[in-house]
């Protein structure tokens, strides 16, 4: 099974238990995926690009999804600006 199909999946068994389950999922996804970024980035200095590269995928993949589920076409343009590490 592609990770693809395998997230697909997740996310057909969770809208089935309503939207409060697939916000959820998406919620625990986007923390997964910012764990795993972390993990590629090597360095600090690294992050904001890998950050905003990871971010342009996800809106390539807004821009597919509403033309897959909604027949809209158009294009989702995102820009990162500025990322800020605050000290504990």
């Amino acid at each position: 099974m592609s990770k693809m199909t395998m997230m697909q999946h997740w996310m057909d068994e969770a809208m089935a238990q309503g939207p409060e389950q697939a916000k959820a999922l998406l919620e625990d996804m986007a923390k997964g995926l910012g764990i795993q970024v972390t993990r590629l980035a090597a360095k600090e200095e690294q992050m904001p690009e890998l950050l905003s590269d990871t971010i342009k995928q996800v809106a390539s993949g807004v821009t597919a999804g509403m033309i897959v589920h909604h027949g809209q076409v158009g294009h989702m343009h995102v820009q990162m600006y500025s990322v800020r590490e605050s000290q504990r």
